[in-house]
């Protein structure tokens, strides 16, 4: 039932993530007004007055394929390999997480299962069959006593 529940959340993150990262990119083309490319123009042009896309622009009468243009020429092309690791990054963190999410256990048993002193004597019972709850140590292979660590 764990990793059912761990796939089943391990795809909606994914969905999660890719949905949210085609909306930004959808919005902004769709609902960008033309009062909001010309600022991204403007500020560019009173940067860099001798760009002759700048001389073009004040002369007037660009569409959105201009624009379009515009944006594509001077976008990093860094942008997607920095978006690729990105990525890859917090897929490999969140594949991580859940697959370490059930490590706690051996053989169905909770190896662990709290901060307090019945879990702990729990735990080396069930972990070792020479456990000594009064000492709290284990006969190990070797013929000495080890204490339990768990």
């Amino acid at each position: 039932m764990r990793k059912l529940a761990g796939l089943a959340s391990g795809l909606a993150m994914s969905g999660i993530l890719a949905l949210s990262a085609v909306v930004p990119a959808q919005a902004q083309s769709v609902t960008m007004s033309f009062g909001q490319r010309y600022q991204v123009i403007e500020t560019y042009c009173d940067r860099n007055p001798w760009d002759p896309d700048c001389q073009g622009f004040y002369g007037g009468g660009w569409d959105d394929r201009d624009y379009n243009n515009f944006y594509y020429s001077r976008r990093s092309s860094i942008d997607n390999i920095a978006s690729g690791i990105l990525g890859f990054t917090f897929g490999a963190a969140i594949g991580s997480i859940i697959a370490n999410g059930n490590n706690n256990t051996r053989g169905g048993v909770v190896v662990y299962g709290g901060n307090n002193y019945d879990a702990h004597v729990q735990a080396c019972y069930n972990r070792y069959r020479s456990y000594d709850e009064e000492t709290d140590s284990f006969l190990g292979y070797d013929g000495i006593r080890h204490r339990c660590n768990l």
